[in-house]
């Protein structure tokens, strides 16, 4: 896949190069498909920038159009995406860099081979006392993550 590519599928009015946010407050080039349309944005950030080809990176961080072949995407619910991997995964606590990340699928469904999906959720709306705060791993089955319930706020595919 290449930016040219991406032109070629969604038009030239729909796909743009522009500097984004990317990890741990750094900034990165990406081709943005649909920029002014949240349901469909995504974001590609390239292994070769210069020839903006190999993707690194995709995200999506709005509900809409974007979706894995299991079905789960922005704005799903802790359970949905238990439900979707087969079985309980392997989360970061929340309120830091990487709160919410899951970082171990435990061999079902969302585990990927030639990418990785990364999901991060956060607590909703509301009365939240931090029991899940830092750097520390909860399993998404645990009575602490049930009782918060989190959803997916940005779904990541991560590719070497």
């Amino acid at each position: 896949m290449s930016h040219a590519t991406l032109v070629r599928r969604f038009g030239t009015g729909n796909v743009v190069f522009r500097t984004v946010n990317a990890a741990e407050g750094e900034r990165a080039k990406a081709s943005i498909v649909f920029p002014g349309d949240p349901a469909r944005r995504v974001e590609i950030i390239w292994l070769d920038e210069k020839r903006r080809r190999r993707p690194a990176q995709v995200s999506v961080s709005d509900p809409g159009a974007w979706r894995t072949p299991e079905g789960t995407g922005v704005g799903d619910s802790l359970k949905a995406v238990e439900a979707a991997n087969g079985r309980p995964f392997v989360l970061y606590g929340f309120g830091w860099d990487y709160g919410g990340t899951v970082v171990d699928w435990e061999g079902g469904r969302l585990a990927r081979t030639g990418c990785r999906l990364l999901l991060r959720l956060t607590p909703r709306p509301g009365p939240y006392a931090g029991e899940a705060d830092g750097e520390r791993a909860f399993r998404s089955d645990s009575a602490v993550m049930g009782a918060i319930d989190p959803v997916v706020y940005e779904m990541l595919l991560t590719f070497e």
